[in-house]
C-alpha cells in the first residue's frame, strides 16, 4: 500500500491523495482549499501519529474531496490504530 508496518511514507500519502503527487512541486499557496487540506493531513500522517485531532476537516470542500479525506482517515483508524477526534 505504500507504507511499512507502523510507519507512513510520502509514497503512501501520494497513493492516497493522487492530486498531491501531481502537484508536489507547486507552491502551497497556489493549491486549492481541498488540496491544502489533503496536504495538511498528509504532513501529519507521515509523522506516524497515534492521535489525530481534526477540526472541521470537511468545511468548505467539494463532496468528492470530503469523501476522499474521510476514506483516508477511516483507513488510518482501521489499519494503523490511529485514534481520531473530530470537531464540528
Amino acid at each position: 500500500m505504500g507504507f511499512e508496518a507502523g510507519k507512513f511514507s510520502y509514497e503512501a500519502v501520494f497513493d492516497w491523495f493522487l492530486l498531491l503527487k501531481e502537484r508536489q512541486f507547486q507552491p502551497t499557496g497556489t493549491l486549492s482549499g481541498g488540496e491544502q487540506k489533503m496536504l495538511s493531513i498528509g504532513r501529519v500522517l507521515v509523522e506516524n501519529p497515534s492521535l489525530l485531532l481534526l477540526d472541521q476537516p470537511s468545511e468548505g470542500l467539494q463532496p468528492s474531496i470530503v469523501e476522499l479525506i474521510a476514506d483516508v482517515i477511516w483507513r488510518q483508524m482501521e489499519e494503523k490504530g490511529v485514534t481520531v477526534l473530530l470537531g464540528k
